[in-house]
């Protein structure tokens, strides 16, 4: 009798964007080995590639006391009901009309209140989110070629500056410009991507780094 493969739910691999025996798996494998003996600890590429999305993740995976409506909304995306009742306006059709601009209104105070969250951690939650996040801003660091989304070469302005500070600081325990610069954590590898790619992606970074 021929057996018949059902369909599975997507099991997330680590905190990054690989799910579990996708394509990319079996590479993620070897990042996280390689990784663990260059940085000590086991996480794949993507985990530093999106490393703000990766935090959020690693808190409401552990429990963070961290708003949980926001924390899932910046981790997963996914918009619970204390959600719409924080921002009423905000409309459950996603198609709707001024939807776009709803979004960013909720995400922006999901990211302030997730910051001011942080701040507010005890010594303990401080200190196992500074083992979390250092092995990956060190990657960041050495891996030089790394340049922030919508910002393809070398043209990534004072980000990468500001990535090296942001980790010397940590290393100290301080917190500020992680804090006032956090969701600047997104970045691309420019050195993979094609000619094609890196026309499109290449333009000059304009957010605002807060110093």
């Amino acid at each position: 009798m021929k057996k018949i493969n059902y369909p599975t739910r997507l099991r997330p691999f680590n905190y990054g964007y690989i799910n579990k025996h996708d394509w990319e798996y079996r590479n993620a494998l070897r990042q996280c080995r390689k990784n663990k003996k260059q940085y000590g600890v086991a996480f794949d590429n993507s985990e530093a590639y999106q490393l703000a999305n990766a935090i959020c993740l690693f808190m409401l995976t552990h429990n963070y006391p961290i708003s949980k409506p926001y924390l899932y909304f910046k981790a997963q995306g996914v918009y619970k009901e204390e959600l719409f009742a924080l921002h009423p306006h905000f409309p459950k059709d996603f198609g709707g009309e001024n939807w776009v601009d709803e979004y960013e209104k909720v995400d922006a105070v999901a990211k302030e209140v997730i910051c001011n969250d942080i701040a507010a951690l005890d010594v303990e939650h401080k200190n196992e989110l500074l083992q979390f996040v250092l092995p990956r801003l060190q990657f960041i660091v050495d891996k030089e070629s790394l340049c922030p989304d919508d910002c393809g070469g070398p043209n990534h302005g004072k980000w990468l500056d500001m990535v090296k500070a942001m980790n010397e600081e940590l290393k100290d325990g301080n917190m500020n410009l992680f804090l006032k610069n956090m969701w600047l954590l997104y970045s691309c590898d420019w050195s993979l991507l094609d000619e094609e790619d890196l026309e499109y992606y290449c333009s000059v970074y304009d957010e605002e780094i807060k110093e």
